[in-house]
């Protein structure tokens, strides 16, 4: 608390002596709530846990690998077995006498994680196991759960939805086999989001989630018997859904601010945008039905979510959301109409909160549209030069009225 820093401070001036601040400071106890999160949880601690079990977890790997080739098979099927018999013993030792330390949980479960894969690698090479890198790597995921779990480990989960979209991105791995590893783990995520109280673990939460949400996305279409949807229409689905899961988390929380799922689905509508503004992308003469009820689906999901319960107004969010669905055609011209649309957005907003940033976003997207025009059409130089003058005087006198708005407020 403030109080503490200043009554000593007050001290060292003079106004107060120390018996007043201890009177002053009985008025202000610190809350036993804060004391126990401040004790609980140091993330310098984590981090030189989850290193240090990473680089010894290497350094036993490194030295086993020197003279393998020369070890006797049953001696190299003891060394598979090693680093996991340690592991265990580790986790076994934190989920009964550590299991209230941060920094131990995540580093037995780490530790564990890491020496299943290190095990089952070389329990395959010893043997010579016929399984390829996807089989290898689903069968280890199924194993990290009772880890993950137990432990309430967060630092592999990012492990876990690294390993899921490798296994799963080939076109022959089987869909029932992504679907069964995202719906074995996303449980966990939720009850994570629901339980902590740490920002920083929330939005680290909400990008696995976010990432495997994008991957089951880009999935269904193997779901689907000989469909096709455009590429383009699923990143504009996909984009939505991460707005409508942030949307979703945010007001779960109560958090504030740009989290990193909207900057990401900011930047794919744009980017897809942008992409279709050029004359030699071509329009989507045919979409799939199936493409136009994942978008029109993923909107009303969005919608449903965004304003349930909350009073109507739009934000940049719902704007963006919008492009993306009255953009699918992907019509360069239209595409075009779009992107300047939303940087007038921008700036008109900006002037009601006084914002340098969503001016300049709003001025970037026009530099965009009028830059690219610059390679895409048959103007002359003296229109384009016109053009660019026009655009960066406008840069200069929207930053100087919004700056002088902003020393007079």
């Amino acid at each position: 608390m403030e109080i503490f820093k200043e009554s000593k401070r007050w001290v060292e001036l003079g106004i107060i002596d120390d018996a007043a601040r201890e009177n002053i400071l009985a008025l202000y106890p610190e809350p036993k709530t804060d004391a126990l999160k401040k004790r609980s949880f140091n993330p310098l601690y984590v981090l030189f846990a989850v290193l240090g079990t990473l680089l010894i977890s290497l350094g036993v790997i490194l030295i086993f690998a020197v003279n393998w080739e020369n070890i006797p098979r049953n001696l190299k099927l003891f060394i598979a077995f090693l680093p996991l018999i340690a592991a265990m013993c580790v986790f076994l030792y934190t989920l009964l006498k550590r299991r209230d330390s941060m920094a131990f949980r995540e580093g037995a479960a780490l530790g564990l994680c890491l020496s299943i894969l290190a095990t089952v690698a070389l329990v395959n090479q010893v043997f010579h196991i016929p399984f390829g890198i996807a089989t290898y790597i689903r069968l280890c995921l199924f194993l990290f759960l009772p880890a993950i779990y137990l432990l309430e480990a967060k630092s592999p989960a990012a492990l876990y939805v690294a390993c899921a979209i490798i296994a799963g991105a080939g076109r022959q791995s089987p869909l029932w086999a992504s679907l069964l590893s995202v719906a074995a783990f996303m449980p966990f995520l939720i009850i994570q989001i629901k339980k902590t109280n740490y920002e920083a673990v929330i939005r680290y939460l909400a990008v696995l989630s976010g990432a495997l949400l994008a991957f089951l996305v880009f999935r269904l279409p193997d779901a689907w018997a000989d469909s096709w949807i455009d590429p383009m229409i699923l990143f504009l689905s996909c984009a939505v859904l991460l707005f409508a899961l942030d949307t979703l988390i945010k007001r779960q929380k109560k958090l504030d601010g740009i989290m990193p799922l909207t900057l990401l689905a900011c930047l794919t509508i744009i980017i897809v945008l942008m992409l279709s503004s050029f004359q030699d992308f071509g329009p989507l003469y045919w979409v799939a039905p199936k493409g136009l009820i994942l978008l029109f689906g993923s909107v009303i999901l969005y919608a449903g979510i965004r304003f349930y319960k909350q009073p109507f107004k739009i934000e940049t969010a719902d704007m963006i959301v919008l492009c993306a669905l009255l953009g699918f055609p992907l019509f360069w011209l239209w595409s075009n109409i779009l992107l300047v649309a939303l940087g007038v957005w921008f700036i008109a907003t900006s002037v009601k909160v006084t914002s340098l940033k969503r001016v300049n976003y709003g001025m970037l997207l026009l530099v965009f549209v009028i830059a690219a025009r610059f390679f895409d059409s048959n103007l002359g130089l003296l229109e384009r030069g016109i053009a660019f003058i026009a655009v960066g005087a406008g840069f200069i006198l929207t930053n100087l009225l919004l700056h002088k708005k902003w020393r007079a407020r």
